[in-house]
């Protein structure tokens, strides 16, 4: 593991950072629909209320950066992954982690987070190099 690796998620008003000498940071996993029943039969039905309540409730637990994930058997991941992301924005502007199986849904979703104004840094490592995502940039 690089020794100097720092990860910065940021939303559009916070910004979390993420070093080996800096505090554990919790990551909410909890909107994921593996392991669950509710979860993926709510998203079938296009309820999206279960996805906020998720998010407040991790966030009231003391996360600090919430991971979207909208894989489920049966289900098209990149068109579940859009309302379960904006359902997520529109209960916080905690910073959002997408964690798709699917690689397209990622790559359609990143969009909605840019949207946002979300950007994802990672900086160091052994070579110290910098790996952006933000608006209008890879």
């Amino acid at each position: 593991m690089a020794e100097n690796l720092t990860t910065i998620v940021s939303s559009q008003s916070q910004s979390v950072t993420i070093h080996r000498d800096a505090p554990a940071v919790i990551i909410g996993e909890r909107i994921n629909p593996a392991g669950r029943k509710s979860l993926p039969k709510a998203m079938k039905a296009v309820d999206w209320g279960i996805v906020r309540q998720d998010a407040l409730d991790q966030l009231a637990a003391g996360a600090v950066v919430l991971g979207v994930n909208a894989g489920i058997p049966g289900g098209e991941e990149p068109a579940l992954l859009k309302p379960a992301l904006h359902a997520v924005m529109e209960v916080t502007e905690a910073p959002i982690c997408l964690d798709p199986a699917n690689p397209h849904a990622l790559k359609d979703e990143r969009r909605s987070v840019d949207e946002r104004n979300s950007e994802t840094d990672v900086i160091g490592g052994n070579s110290g190099a910098k790996r952006r995502h933000a608006p209008n940039g890879p």
